[in-house]
């Protein structure tokens, strides 16, 4: 593996793929879990990380920025709400 190729679970030694046959639902549920938490942790520090450069930056500049998250709507927009954007 070189420097630029990211372990996953097909070429990280570290996990046995063949040893999750042999889990319990319980245990590889909660194993899930686990993981999901983590990508969790992982993906809110990268938005700390990035907000926190971005405000840097624009401070540099001169700048004061206030940066809110972006609402995740999905589906259709209801007959009411096309006329309020």
């Amino acid at each position: 593996m070189n420097e630029h190729t990211t372990p996953n679970a097909t070429t990280n030694p570290a996990l046995d793929l063949k040893s999750l046959d042999r889990q319990s639902d319980a245990t590889l549920t909660d194993l899930i879990a686990h993981a999901q938490s983590l990508l969790a942790a992982r993906e809110t520090e990268r938005k700390r990380t990035a907000v926190a450069e971005i405000k840097a930056l624009a401070k540099a500049n001169g700048l004061n920025i206030t940066i809110e998250p972006t609402k995740k709507r999905r589906g259709r927009k209801r007959a009411n709400e096309k006329n309020t954007e």
